[in-house]
């Protein structure tokens, strides 16, 4: 528990050393699934104002669970086929449970209790864990500076949005209705 803990705090602070280690870690991923897990609930009990319906609970950890996979492939495919440095050698297994406590930072949104700082607790935590994130790439990946980390990560995201875009058109959804909903929490 006490590695567990100090990983988390490791992560939350930037720390490369510490994603280059979790990567190398076979038995990091039941970690990196608690880290998902925590931040997820935390997320949920924010969102909700902590009126928590079980069937929502239940039908977001898949959404977020499926998401860090999908997250993490797109991640993996896009710094070794695409853009694979140098020093490139990382296996999908071990970038799994680095992008998970990449994830470290959601605890940032437990500040969003307060209903006035929601919004700034959101913002903070979703970038402080796209940080996370370029830094985990960076140090796992081996590139030398940032900006191809930046890049890969970037790639992610927008991949991620016109993913979520279409998916809601599926549904009969625009991406407003999404941010109206947002707003209603």
């Amino acid at each position: 528990m006490k590695r567990f803990m100090h990983r988390i705090l490791m992560a939350i602070r930037l720390d490369g050393a510490v994603y280059k280690e979790i990567a190398q870690d076979k038995k990091a991923l039941p970690q990196a699934m608690a880290v998902i897990l925590f931040t997820t609930l935390i997320n949920i009990a924010v969102g909700s104002g902590l009126k928590i319906n079980i069937a929502e609970i239940f039908g977001t950890l898949i959404i977020a669970f499926l998401g860090w996979y999908i997250w993490t492939f797109i991640i993996y495919l896009t710094g070794t086929k695409l853009f694979p440095g140098h020093e490139t050698r990382v296996e999908f297994s071990g970038l799994l449970p680095v992008i998970g406590f990449s994830h470290a930072a959601g605890i940032f949104i437990l500040i969003g209790l307060s209903p006035a700082l929601k919004d700034a607790a959101l913002f903070i935590s979703a970038a402080w864990i796209f940080a996370a994130m370029v830094v985990a790439v960076k140090n796992v990946f081996g590139y030398k500076g940032i900006l191809p980390a930046l890049g890969i990560c970037l790639i992610g995201v927008l991949i991620q949005a016109v993913a979520l875009k279409f998916m809601l058109s599926l549904k009969g959804y625009k991406m407003e209705d999404l941010i109206k909903l947002n707003n209603q929490l």
